[in-house]
């Protein structure tokens, strides 16, 4: 008698308990998605640090991926006009590509963003360690609150002269990011490093369908003052401007002005 030899056939689970499935039920649901997307939106590529994109609103999603590719035109960045110092043109450009990504049904909508400037103007051998201490810690919290799209410092040059910038949604979110300890610390740290520092608040504005773009100087509701402002005042004076906690997005710098070098005063 000839042996028979019996294959083993593997039966889906769903045949197994409920006969044959038809293949539109074989195919597996879309994923979830995930629930973080992180880049790095500043210098700092710690975990803690990075930006969930997750977190926020599309225009403002997409802002911070376009914001990736900001790089200064020129070495002299700390002395230009914000407006000329960086890539915006290219940056704009890419934010169009990322919208127009998101089909035809999507159109960027005009979104103004809050832009925090820092001119500084550091003393030859300063102790940059620790100030690069006091900058990450405050990082870190306004990463925490949420809401800060962008930040960049570059490198002082050889007479002490640099710039730092943040890019916020709105200026209530750099309130609160610059209500925490790193940012207090940060505050009355920058005092005792900084020969002088300037800082401009601006308004970086995205037409709809991010075809244009405009950088101009942030006004806020209810006052009719220009609040691009600076001080230059003495160590110790009381009468210059005080950090009211919206200047923190680079990051724990106030608004008061010391000794402001000319080549800082010029870039204005």
């Amino acid at each position: 008698m000839a042996s028979v030899i019996y294959s083993p056939v593997t039966i889906p689970v769903e045949e197994k308990m409920f006969g044959e499935v038809s293949d539109s039920q074989h195919k597996q649901s879309p994923s979830p998605p995930p629930e973080h997307n992180y880049i790095q939106a500043s210098p700092y590529s710690d975990q803690d640090h990075l930006l969930d994109l997750n977190s926020l609103t599309k225009p403002h999603a997409l802002m911070a991926q376009a914001l990736t590719a900001m790089q200064p035109l020129s070495e002299q960045y700390a002395a230009t006009a914000y407006k000329e110092a960086f890539n915006w043109p290219d940056v704009v450009e890419r934010l169009q590509k990322l919208s127009e990504a998101e089909g035809v049904d999507y159109v960027f909508p005009e979104t103004a963003f809050y832009v925090i400037v820092f001119r500084s103007k550091l003393p030859p051998g300063v102790y940059r360690p620790e100030l690069g201490v006091l900058d990450k810690e405050a990082h870190r919290e306004a990463v925490e609150c949420g809401w800060l799209l962008k930040y960049w410092f570059g490198t002082p040059d050889q007479d002490g002269n640099n710039l730092a910038t943040c890019v916020w949604r709105h200026i209530d979110d750099a309130k609160r990011g610059g209500a925490g300890p790193g940012h207090v610390k940060a505050m009355i740290g920058v005092r005792e490093f900084y020969l002088g520092w300037i800082v401009e608040r601006l308004k970086f504005v995205v037409r709809e369908g991010a075809k244009e773009w405009d950088i101009v100087n942030w006004v806020e509701e209810g006052r009719s003052e220009n609040v691009q402002r600076s001080s230059a005042v003495k160590p110790g004076n009381k009468s210059g401007d005080e950090p009211d906690g919206s200047d923190l997005g680079c990051l724990g710098e106030p608004t008061l002005a010391v000794r402001l070098p000319p080549t800082m005063a010029q870039a204005r």
